[in-house]
């Protein structure tokens, strides 16, 4: 009886995310050799007696989003920009567990998006009107959503007229933009080196997608700047004196050599993030998976399987090649509030004509606790002349995380809140 019990306890504990039909992972991959990659990954896997996984092929990231919401698979790793698509309706993901970068020692959950340059090339931020761009892919963070945040105002981009994609075809010369509609936009497929269909494909496919692709459209002359992130150049360049031929294109229109990120970057950018559903995510499953696999294949941990690593002439295959681990993200923290109000202010740029973002950025948005805060707020509102508007929440804890997802700008605190 004295072992019985512990024992159902610990089962108790373990819940019915755990029973026998669910343990098994149903893992999301874009491409042939992350499906290898993810194969080479479950034999290693069976053999640990750790959870199961199952490799599900699709062509692209948002396939994957779309089979995780269906229950066709159960996860993938995706970046801040298709984080906060899988986080909308109508597929609601949330974030899971964040990869880390930096150091053993100064372990960081982001990341630093950076505009590289040929060294003596002679242009700066404020001038790439006419020039060559190498993108990561549409809708991804370092190489799409935050470049062209920064450069909107130097695009003649009328938002009732055209998509922002056609108004950055007018912007560069050309460019290579993977995951683009070339059909619609064939300035921003110019570059790319794919041949046939898989020109601009949304995976390796297309020798200049993801971040060491945009740098090799860089490297081979096709473009003159290159968005991608801060270790892409040290990544692909482990000599100091090739590096040295490339820089960094800096905010205040000045230059930096590309170690000098820290103080001459575009943004700084949450970490990539394994994404489940919200409702019936198997969360407890896949983090059990995920701490398993870092334990037994992290980095400097296995010679024959490394999780975060890719076979010579690849790049960041399921994972970042240089994440050094995941972290788990508490169950309460949905996309939004993972992004963060920067990131998400940025993307809200890139979506709304001038006039809505004029709007946001002139009126304040107050969070009301219950009923009767709201109603005192929506006085208030009539009386600025709708320069106050009124967000509501039950708790003012839950204003607190609307303040934190850029959806309210303000709320009343007491003393022992603050």
């Amino acid at each position: 009886m004295k072992l019985f019990v512990p024992a159902l306890l610990s089962l108790g504990a373990l819940g019915l995310c755990l029973a026998a039909p669910r343990k098994n992972v149903r893992w999301c991959t874009i491409s042939q050799p992350e499906w290898f990659k993810c194969r080479r990954w479950q034999w290693r896997m069976k053999k640990l007696g750790a959870p199961s996984i199952t490799c599900v092929r699709r062509a692209f990231a948002l396939e994957c989003i779309r089979a995780i919401a269906e229950k066709k698979a159960d996860a993938v790793t995706l970046d801040g920009g298709m984080v906060f698509e899988a986080g909308r309706d109508p597929y609601k993901l949330r974030p899971v567990a964040a990869e880390i970068y930096g150091t053993k020692e100064s372990p960081q959950t982001h990341y630093y998006a950076v505009a590289v340059v040929k060294k003596g090339s002679n242009f700066q931020l404020d001038q790439l009107q006419g020039r060559k761009s190498c993108h990561t892919g549409l809708g991804r963070s370092a190489g799409w959503i935050i470049p062209m945040g920064i450069l909107r105002p130097y695009l003649s981009w009328t938002e009732s007229l055209e998509p922002l994609q056609g108004a950055v075809a007018k912007f560069f010369s050309a460019s290579c933009v993977p995951c683009i509609d070339r059909q619609a936009y064939p300035n921003l497929c110019q570059l790319c080196k794919g041949e046939g269909e898989n020109q601009c494909a949304c995976s390796s496919r297309e020798p200049y997608f993801g971040y060491s692709g945009a740098f090799k459209c860089l490297q081979d002359g096709a473009g003159d700047v290159a968005f991608v992130k801060e270790t892409t150049v040290f990544e692909n360049l482990p000599e100091k004196a090739d590096r040295d031929q490339y820089e960094l294109l800096c905010l205040n229109n000045s230059r930096a050599p590309v170690d000098a990120f820290k103080e001459c970057h575009l943004a700084q950018v949450p970490s990539h993030a394994v994404v489940a559903r919200s409702v019936d995510g198997k969360e407890d499953l896949i983090w059990k998976l995920l701490s398993k696999a870092q334990e037994k294949f992290g980095k400097n941990k296995s010679r024959s399987f490394q999780l975060f690593g890719s076979p010579p002439g690849q790049r960041d295959l399921l994972f970042k090649d240089s994440a050094l681990g995941f972290l788990r993200i508490p169950s309460k923290v949905d996309s939004a509030l993972y992004l963060g109000s920067r990131y998400l202010t940025t993307l809200k740029n890139l979506r709304e004509t001038a006039e809505e973002v004029k709007a946001r950025y002139t009126r304040v948005v107050w969070c009301a606790v219950g009923p009767e805060e709201q109603k005192k707020c929506q006085q208030w509102s009539q009386q600025s002349g709708q320069n106050v508007t009124c967000a509501t929440a039950s708790t003012t804890d839950d204003c607190i995380v609307l303040v934190l997802k850029g959806e309210a700008d303000a709320l009343n605190l007491d003393g022992g809140s603050l």
